[in-house]
């Protein structure tokens, strides 16, 4: 009886800590509207601006980053009351892309970047974004 006592208050201490290890981000949860603007080391051309729209929860704050062909894995989430870092590993038919963001909410509105490596080039996505309305 008493292993079985000992054995639930290390289950609760476990899911507890877990549950405490990641707490979410201060945003008002929605859909969000992010646009994004992208330079790249060594072009002097400009890519165009894109615009794309995401369900944003404080438990799930990155913003999207992977393209159609791309397998994208977000890691290493930090929250710390506003701000959010991560890195990223996507695996496309161009090879491997690696990189880092960050992003700091005010209730419905945010801005952050992502730094990417890209066969050898470094790619610096810039985010604004700002919540629309309720998640569809």
């Amino acid at each position: 009886m008493l292993k079985s006592i000992f054995l639930s208050l290390w289950t609760l201490l476990v899911v507890a800590s877990w549950a405490w290890a990641l707490p979410p981000v201060d945003v008002q949860e929605g859909e969000w509207e992010f646009n994004v603007t992208s330079e790249i080391s060594g072009m002097a051309m400009q890519m165009p601006p894109m615009t794309y729209k995401q369900c944003i929860t404080g438990n799930d704050p990155v913003p999207e980053s992977a393209q159609p062909g791309q397998e994208c894995e977000t890691r290493d989430v930090n929250v710390s009351g506003n701000k959010v870092t991560w890195t990223i590993h996507c695996k496309s038919p161009e090879g491997e892309i690696t990189g880092r963001g960050r992003a700091t909410y005010e209730r419905q509105s945010m801005q952050g970047t992502m730094t990417l490596n890209v066969q050898g080039m470094e790619m610096i996505n810039s985010y604004k974004g700002r919540r629309v309305g309720p998640c569809p």
